[in-house]
């Protein structure tokens, strides 16, 4: 069995992937694979792309390969989505919104919502904690909600709908009843929103060149839901998890926190939230030395090329300190991360709290050593801790 097989054989939560996919990508940069037809498909052949240097260029060329690729799995959760917008009606959409999302905005902002949420969250902890589950996931859905204008009467089951649409091991069926209850709820927030210091307040106040739809609101705070818990929750429960198995770098953040969006960026190029993403072929073209057709599904694998020694020396090293840090965890070209800057906010303010509140904190000993794992997202298993 070749690398390419075994990589694609692998179990959904695969632990050790970083030797397999290395060796993947020293012997085929891009690969064809023939998917059988199923009930919902024709037989098609797909191509991966491995290499850092290729799956930037693919990622930074709309005009050959297009973000339509993700209309199938998104038009479920969210209907349709600037994610699946190609150029001009993508510059279009997305210039209405990336000034709300500026890393000035962002600080200037959400520092006080942000702050309160990290706070209440680190406080809640005692004795022994799941960090995953009491800390990491807790707050990133409670700031989506908060920069949402959910009330505080609403924040509860707005923060259980929101973590049932995202939760992978959850049947399709509660998927999509979360899904639907979650979209009635946005439409009545839109309709019902007086307006005030908050992310949809300013979606709303748009009117230049043009205002947005209900149903584009609608699809757009329902993306919100993946792209702004889940990223972050497993950025930040990555970076913990790091920090907590290397004691020396953990005291070295501890005595200069000017380390510690180093230490984020770091930990996001060595264990991406997300593992790849995806575009389709607009016109036949050529991706290394690979023909690919018009209308094939490209795959371009972030945890390749964020490991890929051409780009990256010592890449399985876990370095804070490195220097011209260009991972494409968030993307590269028109589609870049909207949500980059509030997340790496998010991560810096959580874990500067924690360290700041919690200088013992330690992973638990009595409980077993937790790891990375994950083929399509990466995160740790679980992050038991002593306080």
């Amino acid at each position: 069995m070749t690398a390419l097989e075994r990589f694609l054989g692998a179990d959904l939560f695969h632990q050790d992937i970083h030797p397999l996919i290395a060796e993947v990508r020293a012997g085929t940069p891009v690969a064809a694979v023939d998917v059988p037809a199923t009930g919902e498909s024709p037989a098609s052949r797909q191509f991966y792309v491995f290499t850092h240097a290729l799956v930037r260029e693919v990622m930074g060329d709309p005009a050959r390969f297009s973000n339509l690729a993700y209309a199938p799995q998104m038009r479920m959760f969210a209907g349709r989505t600037m994610l699946e917008l190609d150029p001009p009606e993508h510059s279009e959409y997305r210039g209405l919104i990336a000034p709300l999302l500026r890393s000035s905005v962002v600080g200037r902002r959400y520092r006080e919502l942000v702050d309160s949420v990290v706070t209440a969250g680190v406080g809640r902890l005692t004795g022994r904690a799941e960090l995953l589950a009491d800390l990491t996931s807790w707050v990133p859905v409670r700031v989506i909600g908060g920069l949402l204008g959910v009330p505080e009467a609403d924040m509860e089951k707005f923060c259980a709908l929101a973590l049932r649409l995202i939760d992978v091991s959850s049947e399709w069926r509660e998927v999509a009843e979360a899904r639907t209850e979650l979209a009635g709820y946005f439409a009545e927030l839109v309709t019902t929103h007086r307006g005030g210091p908050d992310l949809l307040g300013d979606l709303l106040a748009i009117r230049a060149p043009r205002r947005l739809s209900t149903e584009e609101l609608v699809s757009f705070l329902l993306l919100l839901i993946p792209a702004g818990i889940e990223t972050t929750h497993r950025a930040a429960a990555s970076l913990l998890l790091t920090l907590l198995q290397r004691p020396a770098l953990l005291d070295e953040v501890r005595a200069d926190r000017s380390l510690l969006p180093r230490a984020m960026e770091e930990v996001m190029r060595w264990e991406p939230a997300v593992a790849g993403g995806l575009r389709i072929a607009r016109r036949p073209t050529t991706l290394g030395r690979v023909t690919v057709p018009a209308g094939a599904v490209v795959y371009t694998s972030f945890l390749a090329a964020n490991r890929d020694p051409a780009r990256f020396a010592d890449p399985d090293v876990f370095d804070m300190h490195r220097d011209g840090l260009q991972h494409v965890t968030y993307g590269h070209g028109p589609h870049l991360c909207l949500g980059m800057h509030l997340a790496r906010f998010e991560v810096v303010a959580l874990v500067n709290r924690v360290l700041d509140v919690l200088p013992g904190l330690r992973l638990d000993p009595s409980a077993p050593e937790p790891y990375f794992h994950g083929k399509i997202y990466r995160t740790p298993n679980a992050l038991p801790v002593v306080l």
